[in-house]
């Protein structure tokens, strides 16, 4: 019976310290990858501000290549919906400000396979003859969500830095 009482313990000191380590993890993530394209900051910047271009260079579409998405409108008030696996879960991205030839602000709500939401930026800089894309997300993050906070980097960039890659490679070719 002693064995018990001290895995009663020893649980629900467990439980505690699972319910207070939130208060010590940042209450905020961000994710930031750059590349540089060997093409001119205009041509750069419309092809992010059109939605139709992103399912060329998403790194999502090859974890669900049979995901549903939807575009309504063009420019600030734009919005690219999709429904896909569970690796890509459903949600949608409306262009909320576009600074021409600089960079794109994006309203993004995921819905599933959790709701969250999340500030997307894409930026254009010029680099010499090339341009300099930056692609960064910003997210406030409920109590809970802190333990993910600490791993959103590692979980989001990759898929950024693919997706940059593919930019690139697109915007080259033409």
């Amino acid at each position: 019976m002693k064995i018990l009482k001290y895995i009663g313990i020893g649980l629900g000191g467990l439980i505690v310290l699972l319910a207070i380590i939130p208060v010590f993890l940042s209450s905020k993530s961000y994710v930031v990858r750059s590349v540089v394209v060997n093409a001119p900051a205009d041509s750069v910047y419309n092809y992010l501000s059109d939605f139709k271009n992103f399912k060329q260079w998403s790194p999502w579409q090859e974890k669900d290549p049979n995901m549903t998405t939807s575009i309504e409108g063009s420019g600030v008030g734009a919005v690219y919906s999709w429904k896909g696996n569970d690796q890509v879960g459903s949600g949608s991205m409306t262009i909320a400000s576009a600074d021409p030839n600089k960079s794109v602000t994006i309203d993004l709500k995921f819905i599933a396979p959790w709701q969250s939401q999340a500030i997307v930026k894409w930026s254009v800089a010029p680099e010499g003859n090339a341009t300099k894309v930056s692609w960064e997300m910003s997210q406030d993050l409920s109590y809970g969500q802190r333990y993910f906070g600490m791993m959103m980097d590692k979980m989001i960039g990759p898929d950024f830095e693919k997706g940059l890659s593919k930019l690139k490679a697109n915007l080259e070719i033409k």
